[in-house]
């Protein structure tokens, strides 16, 4: 299975920084879009992760934001995105990511 990432762009943004704030999770979200054995990417995610169960945030993606159940907060802006089997992986600030399920996306932090 081939996988695409790819950087939001905004050329006042610094490649290298972005890449530091995605860490290792756009490798694992690769390494499991490769190996044809696994079927369930939040467990995968979750394993690879090593720190227990992954915490199910309120929230929800919408267009390529995450908007927070809690009205005082900001909306955030993706970092990136993989393009994966099961649908689009999004990378936030602050180590929130957004992974593809069947109704919507399973939003967590793994930091």
């Amino acid at each position: 299975m081939k996988t695409v990432f790819t950087f939001k762009t905004n050329p006042n943004d610094d490649r290298h920084i972005a890449q530091e704030m995605c860490g290792l999770l756009p490798y694992w979200v690769r390494d499991y879009a490769l190996d044809t054995s696994q079927d369930d990417l939040i467990g995968y995610m979750q394993d690879v992760y090593g720190c227990g169960n992954l915490y199910k945030m309120g929230g929800m993606v919408k267009g390529d934001q995450y908007v927070s159940p809690h009205v005082e907060d900001t909306p955030l802006d993706y970092i990136a995105q993989s393009e994966i089997a099961e649908g689009t992986v999004y990378y936030f600030p602050y180590g929130i990511i957004a992974l593809p399920v069947s109704d919507g996306h399973f939003i967590t932090r793994m930091d």
